[in-house]
């Protein structure tokens, strides 16, 4: 098979759906959303709107991730990151707010 499509000029990847040993990016990419995901619910049970933000900040967190300092400079805290190369500026971060001294009950949320 591989023969026959290279004669046509086409590159051939083969990533069987099932094999677990291939896919490795995508998969340790839904192994990180995973992870913030069960962190911050747990076995709470979410309104569509709170699951919602609650990927879209996920989202901010995994695409703010450092990949390469943007210069030399020790000083210089910027870094090359996913969301760089969606906006092609850095990404900015929703204020969080504060519910250290908040009692949130999950029935009134």
């Amino acid at each position: 098979m591989r023969e026959a499509v290279e004669s046509e000029g086409i590159k051939w990847y083969f990533n069987p759906p099932a094999a677990p040993n291939f896919g490795g990016l995508w998969k340790a990419g839904v192994r990180n959303v995973k992870a913030h995901l069960i962190r911050v619910v747990g076995a709470q049970v979410l309104t569509f709107e709170e699951f919602y933000i609650l990927l879209v900040q996920v989202e901010s967190v995994l695409n703010s991730r450092p990949l390469y300092p943007m210069s030399s400079d020790s000083n210089d805290i910027s870094a090359l990151t996913p969301g760089y190369f969606l906006t092609l500026k850095p990404l900015t971060s929703l204020s969080s707010r504060d519910y250290a001294n908040r009692n949130i009950n999950p029935l009134q949320r």
